[in-house]
């Protein structure tokens, strides 16, 4: 009798995240209470707590779907439209950056932020010539780590947030900037920082890019910083318009990498081109041609202005109005940091007790190191939110002595 043959995925092991959003999200779903609330995802939502399609997004669409030339076939490029990529890159570093009139900026479409950083990441660990160990704050997005860790790197922290009064920790931050081994590499967000909302100002960021070009540092970060560029720093950007154009499902990123001159720059283009043929082939055209017609089209470029600045007013808004409800109640602690910080996300300080309390008891859901998505708040589930954070504070033994919990 022939021996039954074992299958080569027999033995292997479960899946361990070491992300606890998704279990999280799974508990959320299973809430049947007509009051749970989710505050744990970064999608902007409008006040009747509906997924916001942007009015811009809705008038490209439209467009696309008139054209009669629009079509599914392959594109001439694997790395995006020619255009798309020049969009982009005037956008993030301004439209008369000496670093686009001189070539020197090799882009390329990725998928969303975690492909564009998953990218930078395969970049450095081929290509980089010192095998530099990245460093990135301890308070930062939680696929960072997971992304640079699992294309190789070494992955250290970095001080940044100052719990006790709710702002950047700089001086901590300038340190071991300084400290830190020569030719290291940075993973840095420069506007409404995931998940503390605390951002560095001009000043600081100008001192850290002077810090960085002495010490050789390269830094990778997902937002444009035009001043960082200009100081002669290495940068790398991984940028997604799934926030800034509501297109979270269509995944558009883009990963720009700056270069000396316009012949690493073409280097490192053909680089980038190997690598998305062999990682994904090529990317969706759809989302990245929404982006490219927002972009070029000067009408529809200033709607999109217009819808940005709506939905940061309305997180605003409700940033100011949580505050005012939280110290109506006179809850416990100092709640300034609320309307300090900016952004879709708010760190309060509780505690895992509070936290799962919040959870359990009146079925609000906060990720576990604290992250309130003020993008989730609604004028329907705001005076809940507010009473549960009053109520479990209160029951709470580890309530703060008047110097400030968040």
């Amino acid at each position: 009798m022939a021996q039954k043959q074992r299958h080569p995925f027999c033995d292997i092991p479960a899946a361990e995240y070491n992300e606890t959003v998704y279990q999280l999200i799974a508990e959320y779903r299973k809430d049947v209470a007509p009051e749970r609330t989710d505050l744990m995802v970064g999608v902007y939502q409008d006040d009747e707590g509906n997924i916001y399609t942007l009015p811009a997004v809705i008038e490209a669409r439209r467009a696309l779907f008139a054209d009669p030339n629009w079509h599914h076939g392959y594109r001439p490029s694997q790395i995006g439209s020619t255009t798309f990529l020049h969009a982009c890159t005037s956008l993030f570093f301004g439209e008369d950056s000496i670093l686009v009139e001189q070539r020197r900026v090799a882009a390329t479409q990725c998928l969303g932020a975690s492909g564009a950083c998953y990218m930078a990441a395969c970049l450095l660990k081929k290509h980089h010539v010192a095998s530099p160990t990245v460093f990135m704050p301890h308070e930062t997005w939680s696929n960072h780590a997971n992304i640079f860790e699992h294309a190789g790197h070494q992955v250290h922290e970095l001080p940044y947030f100052d719990a006790r009064n709710g702002d950047v920790d700089y001086d901590s931050l300038l340190s071991a900037a300084n400290r830190i081994p020569p030719e290291s590499v940075l993973v840095l967000q420069t506007a409404g920082q995931n998940p503390t909302g605390c951002d560095l100002t001009n000043e600081q960021w100008s001192q850290l890019a002077g810090t960085c070009a002495t010490r050789g540092h390269l830094i990778i970060f997902d937002a444009a910083y035009y001043g960082m560029a200009k100081a002669n720093v290495p940068v790398i950007l991984a940028a997604t318009f799934s926030k800034a154009l509501g297109l979270y499902s269509e995944r558009v990123g883009v990963l720009c990498v700056t270069a000396p001159d316009s012949e690493i720059c073409h280097r490192l283009e053909m680089q980038l081109r190997l690598m998305t043929r062999y990682e994904t082939g090529g990317y969706p055209a759809f989302g990245a041609n929404i982006v490219e017609l927002i972009l070029t089209s000067p009408d529809l470029r200033a709607q999109w202005e217009a819808d940005v600045k709506t939905m940061a007013s309305q997180l605003q808004v409700r940033r100011k109005r949580l505050r005012a409800l939280l110290e109506e109640l006179q809850t416990p602690g100092n709640w300034e940091s609320i309307t300090n910080q900016k952004g879709m996300f708010c760190l309060m300080r509780l505690t895992h007790h509070e936290l799962k309390m919040l959870r359990k008891v009146h079925h609000v859901y906060l990720q576990d190191n604290g992250r309130l998505s003020i993008s989730g708040i609604t004028n329907a589930n705001i005076e809940h939110v507010a009473k549960s954070i009053d109520s479990v504070i209160r029951a709470s033994s580890q309530v703060a002595n008047g110097n400030g919990r968040h």
